[in-house]
């Protein structure tokens, strides 16, 4: 009979040593031996929850306590979301017919304010209104202190947002963010505004312990988020993120992830911690550098979600989506940056390949933009980073050919079996693929001692099996006296399983792991 013995391997944030194991057999028995300091993976579900209904990979839900544009905002933060965006006519109607189910007479409070600047309406993810809008014939009209936007009942108005007899929507981003954590679209991180108060070291471990870091707020959108969800959680209070100036020389200001400060901040008057002036001050929601040891210091955690966000698929390190909205080039690339990423940039064989596969689901007789071109100099073709185009280039038979004098873009296109490559028109409308880099980090594991016994018949004896957690792959079969290569996993969990026949006893293997950052490893 077999024994096995199993372990999950979590990457954190930080790229340093977590755990190391060694196993072998005494008296017969196996055992672990751990060393280091076992870190172990969080539940994270994908899914609309409970009451929740979904429209274009976001979950949306409306509530009928009334409450004021603050209650409301704390509410949807404490379910893991904020209030409502509609930010086009789809996403509108959606809410309509949601509220409309629920209370069709009845007013309710989405996320569009206009707190920082009269007139200049934002979404409460930081983001500004956009062309898009749905405002009653007259309004905003700003009729007494009015920065809160409302359904009214079924066109936008502007109200006041102490007004306490409004409903309200939430949405939810269905992605791997842990519990209580809200996704930010813009930055592809989650966070979360803690109601409890401690020392900047305090606050550091706690977001640690969540896998995360003290909030980052490096643009003025993730720095508008973060004042949303603090002051969905209390205005009054005073809260940490993840800026200082202990560790280093006065006024030497760096963030948390040790990048330095940079162009962006957003100081109130004057030790060496940054925090958030609470709403009460007269310089509220800008920065001030607070004492460290404070105790009396609320706080903001950011972690990376788990997978690709909705809609993407994961290959290799990258996430893809098939988009089937059609668009001219440049309109489709700038649809792939406003998501965080650019164009798909097939390299090797094995990338194109799921690629046709994910366009066939999409649209198998469609074309699809790719991200390369040549439209700084005819024939130099370059993918949208800016790289050259390397050895795998799988052009249909004689292109590109730069039809009519203006074909500078790429397309996969429908050619019955091989949907390889063509050059079109930059102008046409045609569907799209997405590719945005996976966030965070993966596991690395290194074996440092290795002496099992040689299983040299399809290893069916003493062996183990790493196995890649996010993709559910194997990375590796290994058994006898000879080191393992390192193996590395394609997102945060990897999986160990040693198998035994019990009849031989071994030394053993004593292995490693880290949390390497996604950006340190070799494209």
């Amino acid at each position: 009979m077999l024994g096995k013995a199993r372990v999950l391997i979590n990457g954190c944030t930080l790229p340093v040593l977590i755990h190391s194991h060694s196993y072998v057999h005494k008296n017969g028995d196996l055992t672990e031996e751990f060393g280091g300091e076992s870190w172990l993976p969080q539940t994270r579900q994908v899914g609309c929850s409970s009451g929740y209904q979904m429209h274009n990979g976001i979950c949306y839900k409306a509530f009928t306590t009334p409450k004021n544009f603050h209650d409301a905002s704390s509410a949807c933060a404490t379910d893991g979301g904020t209030l409502a965006m509609p930010k086009d006519a789809s996403t509108n109607t959606f809410l309509l017919s949601l509220k409309n189910a629920v209370d069709e007479s009845g007013f309710f409070w989405f996320g569009l304010v206009d707190h920082h600047q009269e007139g200049g309406w934002e979404w409460v993810d930081g983001t500004p209104i956009g062309s898009f809008n749905a405002w009653e014939p007259g309004e905003p009209n700003n009729a007494g202190d009015e920065d809160c936007a409302e359904y009214f009942p079924t066109a936008w108005n502007d109200a006041q947002c102490s007004e306490a007899d409004r409903k309200f929507i939430c949405q939810k981003i269905p992605t791997g963010c842990p519990g209580g954590y809200v996704y930010h679209q813009p930055s592809r991180l989650c966070y979360k505004a803690f109601n409890e108060k401690t020392t900047y070291s305090g606050a550091v471990a706690k977001c640690s312990a969540d896998g995360g870091t003290l909030a980052i707020p490096r643009s003025p959108i993730i720095n508008k988020f973060l004042i949303y969800l603090k002051n969905a959680v209390d205005t009054t209070a005073w809260f940490r993120f993840g800026l200082t100036d202990h560790h280093h020389q006065e006024g030497d200001w760096i963030w948390d992830d040790y990048v330095a400060l940079g162009n962006f901040s957003s100081w109130g008057p004057e030790d060496n911690c940054a925090e958030y002036f609470p709403g009460s001050h007269s310089t509220k929601d800008t920065w001030n550098d607070g004492p460290c040891a404070s105790a009396d210091r609320k706080f903001i955690c950011q972690v990376y979600p788990l997978g690709c966000p909705p809609g993407y698929q994961q290959h290799g390190h990258n996430c893809y989506k098939a988009n089937n909205d059609k668009k001219s080039y440049d309109n489709a690339a700038a649809t792939c940056r406003a998501d965080g990423g650019s164009l798909a940039m097939p390299r090797d064989k094995a990338t194109h390949e799921f690629l046709v596969t994910l366009k066939n689901q999409a649209d198998r007789s469609a074309w699809f933009w790719l991200g390369f071109n040549d439209q700084s100099q005819e024939g130099e073709w370059h993918y949208v980073d800016g790289t050259r185009l390397g050895s795998f280039q799988p052009w249909y038979p004689n292109e590109p050919n730069n039809h009519g004098g203006n074909e500078d873009c790429g397309v996969m296109i429908q050619d019955e079996e091989n949907n390889e490559w063509n050059d079109h028109g930059c102008s046409t409308e045609l569907k799209f693929i997405c590719q945005i880099s996976l966030q965070g980090h993966v596991v690395r594991l290194t074996f440092l001692d290795f002496d099992l016994e040689n299983s040299e018949f399809d290893l069916e004896f003493d062996h183990v099996t790493v196995v890649d957690g996010s993709i559910d792959k194997q990375l590796g079969k290994f058994s006898g006296t000879n080191l393992p290569p390192a193996v590395t996993s394609s997102g945060r969990t990897m999986e160990v399983i040693f198998t035994t026949d019990q009849s031989v006893t071994e030394r053993g293997f004593k292995a490693q792991y880290r949390a390497v950052a996604l950006e340190m490893l070799e494209n």
